[in-house]
């Protein structure tokens, strides 16, 4: 009886590894559309925005799956205020602030910043353990990310402090988000936490930031869509249905392949040349995903 139950575990493994990188691909864009948008339209408002375009597509798979009776479970919107707060707020509107002080390239390699945060916090925590294997695999992304944040100099970018600084969320709102998940549809937490963000982003965005003319938000109205849409919408859905299947840390190793793409969209879509920096700090970057996603029976 083992055998069945072992070979329909390595499958939803296998699904869940898939999506992760299908999502990761995809997600290479973001740095890449969100720059974009700039020229029109200020950070919060593009944050605003793209959380708020996301909203269609789930509460219509709500409706599809008939799952709108969830809101009524407290546990429900227990998940969905970690999610909101942890990813939404901070997370993202950090990132987005972010974006604003540095390019696009650098920001999606000092994101992997959180695979250093994710497993110390888990590791402390005792949420997850980790093999020594991991262990090695996390200082070389964080080596290979140092040499991005420090090119030759000690004198990081305030851009990207500031992205580094929302790495510190994602480990705390994922590990929430996967405990609500056992009792809450992905659909229903990405449109709580899509929602409850996108109103907060909007309202500091009419506060602090001067509104974009009619004609400026036309003209970034395409990639916010797109943004929101593709990238905040269906994306969101495959990296929840994927950390239901595959331990938090390894779902973020695996995803740090979409650096990579986000290089070669910046350089299609905004000029942006990779330097030696980048490309030599990625290596030790690739050889961590390796080890991060390697078995090993040694536990720290």
């Amino acid at each position: 009886m083992s055998e069945p139950k072992a070979a329909s575990d390595l499958s939803q493994e296998r699904v869940g590894e898939l999506l992760v990188i299908l999502g990761s691909i995809t997600w290479g864009l973001f740095p890449v559309l969100t720059k974009l948008s700039f020229y029109e339209v200020p950070p919060l408002f593009s944050a605003a925005c793209c959380t708020l375009f996301s909203t269609p597509l789930f509460a219509y798979r709500i409706w599809r799956r008939k799952l709108w009776g969830e809101y009524a479970n407290p546990a429900a919107w227990k998940g969905i205020a970690a999610a909101a707060t942890f990813i939404g707020v901070f997370y993202y509107g950090l990132t987005f602030i972010g974006l604003k002080y540095t390019s696009a390239g650098k920001a999606s390699l000092v994101l992997l910043m959180e695979i250093f945060f994710t497993f110390v916090l888990l590791h402390v925590w005792g949420v997850e353990r980790n093999t020594r294997r991991h262990l090695v695999g996390g200082v070389a992304m964080v080596i290979g990310a140092s040499f991005v944040l420090f090119p030759g100099e000690f004198r990081p970018q305030t851009g990207d402090l500031i992205v580094l600084a929302a790495c510190l969320f994602p480990p705390v709102g994922n590990h929430l988000v996967k405990e609500a998940r056992r009792s809450v549809s992905t659909e229903n937490l990405l449109l709580g936490r899509a929602a409850i963000s996108g109103v907060i982003f909007m309202l500091i965005s009419v506060v602090v930031e001067d509104a974009p003319s009619r004609s400026n938000f036309q003209k970034a109205l395409p990639g916010l869509l797109i943004n929101g849409l593709l990238l905040f919408g269906l994306t969101k859905i495959w990296w929840l249905e994927a950390i239901h299947r595959i331990n938090i840390s390894k779902a973020i190793a695996l995803g740090a392949v979409s650096p990579a793409f986000t290089l070669l969209f910046a350089y299609l879509m905004l000029d942006e040349v990779p330097t030696w920096w980048h490309l030599i700090g990625f290596v030790p970057m690739l050889i961590g995903v390796w080890l991060l996603t390697s078995n090993s029976r040694s536990q720290l």
